[in-house]
């Protein structure tokens, strides 16, 4: 599959036209990557995020106490590593791949210089990253609730 097929698959590129694709594809690279080998860790400096093309990635962050903690097993068609484009922070997770896996990696910087140049691509990708934030907020919110609804019942 073309790396601008699988593009259209992502939330952030969902509303974007071929020839918008086609630009984000430019900048995209496929490496292939095998078990164990870690894509980035906690604490990293954020370059790039991800599209898993075949393959599985385990995210995982590690306690204060030394606990690994599970957040994710990504499998073919997911994409990770986003956040930080937008405000810069540092990884707040490790990525490591579960099975021999393809991954599609998307500079940031290159990814600037394309929405700075073209301002409709732009708005779509912005707009459709703050549906997204909207709905993990919404749902981070919920989880919330939740969680102080179950501590207030065994009080």
């Amino acid at each position: 599959m073309p790396i601008g097929n699988m593009l259209k698959d992502v939330y952030l590129f969902k509303d974007l036209d071929a020839r918008e694709l086609a630009l984000i594809a430019e900048i995209a690279s496929e490496q292939k990557l095998s078990q164990g080998d870690e894509i980035f860790t906690i604490g990293q400096e954020a370059k790039s995020f991800y599209l898993l093309r075949l393959g599985s990635v385990k995210i995982y962050s590690t306690t204060k106490a030394g606990t690994d903690s599970n957040i994710a097993m990504l499998g073919s068609g997911s994409h990770f590593g986003e956040i930080p484009y937008l405000d810069g922070g540092k990884r707040t997770a490790t990525a490591l791949v579960a099975e021999t896996c393809h991954v599609i990696e998307i500079p940031y910087e290159k990814l600037r210089e394309k929405m700075a140049t073209n301002d409709k691509m732009a708005v779509k990708v912005y707009k459709a990253w703050g549906k997204f934030l909207a709905a993990r907020l919404r749902a981070t919110l919920d989880d919330l609730g939740q969680a102080r609804e179950t501590k207030l019942k065994h009080f």
